[in-house]
């Protein structure tokens, strides 16, 4: 853990351009001693956002899934065994959340950052202790310096860490990811962390573990649905819901009320099987929300997948 001292000194050596705009906005523009660069605009709270701060930051990213070569997604998918339909499925998940350097901080959540937005609470703090524990020097170099951190707590679960050195206190966890949020500098940092190759096959392979390996073995009568549901488009479903619901409570629902669990012996079945269930999936989303809407973005893409009726 770095010293409030040492972390001073690197923030300080960080040089800091920031320029009001039009209602209310201001643009940062920030220029580290290796030359690279960062610029953002934070933008007043509106009326119905969650966050518990005044100025927000609605940053897409530059470093979109879209473009990245396709060895970054490989890379990762290869160590953990992740299916080549199931990573072209991940990467329409991630189309919908922004670049691998996108930061939300408007929401509940405090911070989102990445290439599906792990969330303050949730994501967040696995991925920055995954990043650590594959590459300390790297995560010290992007991050550990500037006094952005993430330590075990007595379960050994990782715990986001910020040093604030205005007061020489440490804090720790939700008060960690909310001055991630508030801080331009700490928003800078994890923009700048994210455009480094490595760092985005990280959040690749962190997006696996936490939510695309366990939504493949989510099992219906022991069977996995992802056995049933097997093209990208449907896979694409499943990583969906388990990033943003944590569960696949709808595609259950859909399984019981197509009978699923009487078919399930005849593999010959399972195509039209997957075509009924997508369909009442969709069909039972409202269509406005953002649940519907997501699910019918993926429903008429590119993807291959099942002719809905």
């Amino acid at each position: 853990m770095v010293s409030v001292e040492a972390a001073a000194e690197a923030r300080h050596s960080v040089q800091h351009e920031a320029q009001a705009g039009e209602r209310g906005r201001v643009t940062h523009r920030f220029v580290f001693a290796d030359g690279s660069e960062v610029e953002f605009t934070q933008r007043r709270r509106y009326g119905g956002e969650r966050a518990c701060r005044d100025r927000v930051v609605e940053f897409a990213g530059n470093e979109t899934a879209e473009v990245e070569p396709a060895s970054t997604f490989e890379a990762a998918a290869d160590a953990a065994g992740l299916p080549d339909q199931a990573v072209d499925a991940l990467r329409l998940v991630s189309s919908h959340e922004g670049g691998f350097d996108a930061i939300n901080t408007w929401d509940s959540a405090r911070f989102s950052w990445g290439f599906i937005q792990f969330a303050g609470g949730r994501g967040l703090p696995s991925l920055l202790g995954h990043i650590k524990s594959r590459n300390p020097d790297l995560f010290a170099k992007l991050l550990g310096r500037y006094g952005i951190d993430v330590l075990p707590d007595a379960d050994g679960d990782p715990v986001p860490v910020f040093v604030n050195t205005r007061s020489g206190d440490l804090r720790y966890g939700k008060s960690a990811e909310q001055a991630y949020g508030d801080s331009p500098l700490a928003i800078a940092l994890f923009i700048r962390a994210a455009r480094e190759t490595e760092i985005k096959q990280l959040q690749v392979e962190a997006a696996i573990e936490h939510y695309a390996l366990p939504a493949l073995s989510v099992t219906y009568h022991g069977v996995p649905l992802s056995r049933v549901l097997s093209s990208p488009k449907s896979l694409a479903m499943l990583i969906d819901r388990k990033v943003h619901e944590g569960n696949l409570g709808r595609f259950h629902r859909a399984m019981t009320h197509v009978e699923a669990g009487s078919r399930l012996g005849n593999p010959a079945e399972w195509p039209l099987l997957e075509s009924q269930v997508v369909g009442n999936v969709v069909s039972n989303t409202r269509p406005g929300g953002m649940i519907g809407s997501r699910l019918r973005s993926i429903l008429y893409s590119e993807l291959p997948g099942p002719v809905v009726q």
